[in-house]
């Protein structure tokens, strides 16, 4: 039983998702499309590239005028010195490559609109979003496996992570923003710095840092991750002999350091080739603040705040609390869930635009699935684990009402207080 659940059971949970996914955008029209809002910047890189070689992106006009309503349009370019700049990074269209030309291959065989909007080719970015999303929640499970956490428990914590978080709501509703890909690439992450620190494998360096550069290229302030491994390690031990396989290894740093390098050297590509710089900030005014942090607001404001709207974090989150026997863990683990919090309340608006809940933490979720899958561990008796199951499906029951409210308007986007919640 073990071996069917460590095999097949996180697909299942995608193909729930993906019947979710499909039936909502079975009929893709004006209302309902599934490059919106930021995805139609983290997307623009393909379509330009691949089909109008427009560097200034001037087809906007095109497909905003085709596919979308005159409310819905969103303006993703940033003009430096006269010129336009895509204001978002190229991660998510260089994950989604692959859907991207399968996708406009079939649209070719088939005679079918070829301009990079119609329907298929938003279908295939849906498609390769679960994707990879199978992919990292496969790394997670294992991951959570290493530390003798039997597989239908570490299954109960990825399904309650993808269903009791806003997860749910941009793994099937809004996949065109980058928050699914990160979380699913940060678990592959996870799990290959894993396979490196214990079990000293030399593949897994290579594929780490170059998960490590597309992670960053998603997200720039992804970068945190890195700031995991010493957890991951378990040990200042551990962390010093994986130091030292990597260094007596030195056979391998040069691909190594390629491999993380070549996201980066796509983006800056990509920027000289509408700018002719090489090195551009697209993101105009918009910067941290470091001396303004917002941590009561990101947290546990009425607006977004992390907490209120998924309190299953929350439970993970006292979960890691487990971990204080383990003075190394404990502290590591600690230290880095306050420096992800500092790091993001100081962006310059906190609530992080148009979002279901605390969008900036998806790819953090793993933070709080360890303290859920601890949970499970540390709970003996069968009726604690019961009880925890309850309140977790409680949770599940109420994050998915509100997915639901925020999706019919009831919980704004924006403007939300503590009265109209």
């Amino acid at each position: 039983m073990q071996l069917f659940f460590k095999k097949y059971g996180v697909a299942f949970i995608i193909l729930f998702l993906a019947w979710q996914t499909f039936d909502n955008y079975k009929q893709i029209g004006p209302h309902n499309q599934v490059l919106r809002a930021d995805g139609k910047g983290y997307y623009a890189y393909l379509s330009a590239v691949f089909i109008y070689h427009d560097n200034q992106m001037d087809f906007i006009s095109y497909y905003e005028h085709k596919y979308n309503l005159p409310e819905d349009y969103a303006e993703f370019r940033q003009k430096l010195n006269g010129i336009y700049v895509d204001k978002y990074y190229a991660g998510v269209a260089i994950l989604e490559l692959p859907f991207f030309l399968l996708a406009h291959g079939i649209s070719l065989i088939l005679k079918l609109p070829t301009d990079g909007y119609a329907p298929l080719y938003q279908q295939f970015f849906a498609l390769g979003v679960l994707f990879y999303l199978f992919i990292g929640m496969q790394a997670f499970l294992l991951y959570l496996m290493a530390w003798k956490i039997p597989a239908w428990q570490a299954l109960f914590v990825i399904g309650f992570m993808l269903l009791g978080t806003n997860a749910y709501h941009y793994a099937v509703y809004e996949q065109c923003m980058s928050h699914a890909l990160s979380l699913s690439l940060v678990c592959i992450f996870i799990y290959g710095t894993n396979k490196v620190i214990h079990h000293q494998s030399r593949k897994w360096i290579i594929l780490v840092l170059f998960a490590l550069g597309l992670i960053v290229i998603l997200r720039p302030v992804n970068l945190l991750i890195a700031c995991f491994i010493p957890f991951i390690a378990g040990n200042g031990k551990n962390l010093k002999k994986a130091i030292s396989f990597i260094f007596k290894n030195y056979v391998y740093l040069g691909p190594c350091i390629l491999a993380a390098l070549v996201p980066f050297i796509i983006q800056s590509l990509l920027w000289h080739w509408q700018t002719g710089n090489y090195v551009v900030y697209s993101y105009g005014n918009e910067a941290m603040e470091w001396g303004n942090p917002k941590v009561w607001h990101i947290l546990f404001g009425y607006r977004k705040g992390w907490f209120i709207y998924t309190p299953m974090a929350f439970v993970g989150i006292c979960g890691l609390l487990l971990f204080v026997k383990d003075l190394y863990r404990f502290l590591s683990i600690t230290l880095f869930i306050a420096l992800v919090i500092y790091v993001l309340s100081c962006w310059w608006t906190p609530d992080y635009g148009s979002s279901f809940g605390a969008r900036e933490f998806i790819e953090y979720l793993f933070v709080p699935a360890i303290g859920l899958a601890i949970l499970f561990q540390k709970c003996r008796p069968v009726v604690l684990k019961l009880v925890l199951i309850g309140i977790c499906s409680l949770l599940i029951y109420v994050n998915l009402v509100q997915e639901g409210q925020y999706r019919k308007h009831i919980l704004l986007w924006d403007g939300m207080d503590k009265q109209s919640y």
